[in-house]
């Protein structure tokens, strides 16, 4: 039998014999996906807070946080025909929350692991596993797997934040699970006070005291990444780590700060990695596997693994918060970074 690369799935099914299909099994030569390399990387998704921030504002009129059990819009990426994928870069969903002042959003939790990045506003509180984590600009909150985690607001104006979630690879795995609060009796947790920089508490039941580390302040983080040295793409970078461990924040989600220079041109790389970007400060553009992407304060957009890419700040200098799926590449073994000559 001579091999197909372009069969349908019911194609492929009519061209096997009938007692092979009777029996179940598909010729390995038929298949669809053994032995063919990988499709290219899609273009990538771009999304500018000015007309996100005016949908935003609809949905405030339309839904409240009685009505539905969270706020929120997810960025669905530019190339995704079947949006039952819920997926904003591969294996990443992005998506804005919004919470008015007064309101609650009610406790529950999930497999999908999730982190919150705050774009606007204050006054708002997330509560993980009983701790409550206030959220001021920039801060990064973590709501691991299956954490309890509800959020309130006891501000004056609206806030909004990023959400990030590994919801895509749930869908693929199966694996999706969500129960509703109130949660059960929690035991204490240490308090944030009591980590510093390269030291962790010890704690006296035996328990891991790194995993009750869920918000990292962006003063700190702003602080450290001033004085981080340029790396081999020729930027300052801080990731967030587990200080437990040492690895990323999450097990399938890694965070950075990126910093980008006007006076030291940025050098052309790609990384084997989904990667989400949002603009925390700074103007300019970036070229991502041919298309070019025009950025600013607060928007988002997207570099999917394998393309290549470079960002140029029109200003001073640019900063990025950046979620990958690095930690999850690097497990499958698939994970890789290659600099380009400029």
């Amino acid at each position: 039998m001579k091999e197909t690369d372009s069969k349908g799935p019911e194609d492929v099914k009519a061209s096997i014999p009938q007692a092979w299909r009777d029996a179940s099994v598909l010729p390995l030569w038929l298949s669809r996906t053994a032995h063919r390399p990988p499709p290219p990387p899609p273009p990538p998704s771009h999304w500018q807070w000015a007309r996100l921030s005016a949908l935003l504002k609809d949905a405030q009129e339309q839904v409240n946080t009685e009505m539905v059990e969270r706020r929120v819009l997810q960025l669905m990426a530019t190339e995704l025909t079947d949006w039952s994928r819920e997926s904003t870069c591969g294996q990443i969903l992005g998506a804005i929350q919004c919470l008015l002042p007064g309101e609650r959003a009610r406790p529950h939790r999930h497999t999908m692991q999730a982190l919150r990045f705050m774009l606007e506003g204050s006054g708002a509180v997330t509560v993980v596993n009983g701790k409550h984590c206030p959220m001021e600009f920039g801060d990064l909150i973590l709501t691991p797997s299956m954490a309890w985690h509800e959020h309130y607001h006891d501000g004056q104006d609206p806030v909004l934040w990023l959400d990030v979630l590994d919801v895509p690879l749930h869908i693929a795995l199966q694996t999706i699970k969500f129960e509703p609060g109130p949660p059960p009796a929690l035991p204490p947790l240490i308090p944030d006070k009591a980590f510093a920089p390269g030291m962790i508490p010890y704690a006296a039941d035996g328990r891991k005291s790194g995993g009750d580390l869920y918000r990292y302040a962006y003063r700190d983080a702003s602080r450290a990444l001033e004085a981080c040295p340029i790396t081999d793409q020729r930027i300052k970078e801080l990731r967030y780590i587990n200080p437990e461990t040492g690895d990323a924040a999450l097990h399938t989600l890694s965070c950075a700060l990126q910093q980008v220079e006007r006076d030291l041109p940025m050098r052309t790389h790609r990384q084997y990695a989904d990667q989400l970007f949002c603009v925390v400060e700074g103007e300019g553009y970036s070229e991502i596997g041919g298309h070019r992407v025009d950025w600013s304060t607060k928007g988002l957009f997207t570099v999917p693994r394998g393309q290549w890419v470079r960002h140029v700040p029109s200003t001073d200098q640019a900063r990025f918060f950046v979620v990958s799926n690095a930690p999850l590449m690097r497990w499958l073994g698939c994970y890789e970074i290659e600099n380009g000559s400029q």
